[in-house]
């Protein structure tokens, strides 16, 4: 398998577990029972694992002329991803609590976060993929930018809609990052 060959596999497999992740929160939230809020936490750590081959085929399709920058993102990003999960993973034994497990997640996703907007740069100036994987990418970032504000101010009809709206963007990037990658390599 090459690696353009895994790293698509890991975006299904990324988007899949995603949107599984999201319905098992909604109803963890929707009162389902506690349950379900290990099998999202297990469900995060599986989909940030399954990143890390797609972070790793994006660095290795880069561009060679752009300096050492983008790579310096994916190893934060692959740090990030690695925190992240393993964060989530500990939550779920009883290893670390909840508040500490925001901790890991908040330090995990911050450098995935400025990955995505260099990767979201240099896919709109360098035709690096399609123009579609990179404005996706944007609205997926404005939406997780929204979605902290209406979860900080917005009534919860408004957090969960703008929650909605974020997966179904990821999972649409996923897919498409899927095909690219597969055709990339």
């Amino acid at each position: 398998m090459t690696v353009g060959e895994v790293a698509a596999w890991s975006a299904i497999g990324a988007a899949v577990t995603l949107v599984i992740s999201a319905v098992a929160l909604a109803l963890f939230f929707g009162g389902a029972g506690e349950f379900w809020g290990p099998i999202n936490d297990i469900l995060i750590s599986v989909t940030l694992l399954l990143l890390v081959p797609v972070i790793v085929a994006l660095w290795r399709l880069s561009p060679d002329d752009i300096g050492p920058w983008f790579g310096a993102l994916c190893v934060a990003a692959l740090a990030g991803a690695l925190l992240g999960a393993m964060g989530q993973l500990l939550l779920v034994v009883g290893v670390v609590s909840l508040q500490a497990s925001f901790v890991t997640g908040g330090v995990g996703i911050i450098p995935i976060v400025a990955w995505a907007v260099g990767l979201a740069v240099l896919v709109l100036t360098r035709d690096m993929l399609s123009t579609q994987v990179g404005w996706l990418l944007v609205g997926a970032l404005v939406a997780a930018a929204l979605l902290t504000g209406a979860a900080m101010a917005g009534p919860v009809w408004l957090t969960s809609a703008v929650g909605v709206l974020l997966v179904a963007v990821l999972t649409a990037w996923l897919v498409l990052m899927s095909a690219e990658l597969r055709a990339a390599f």
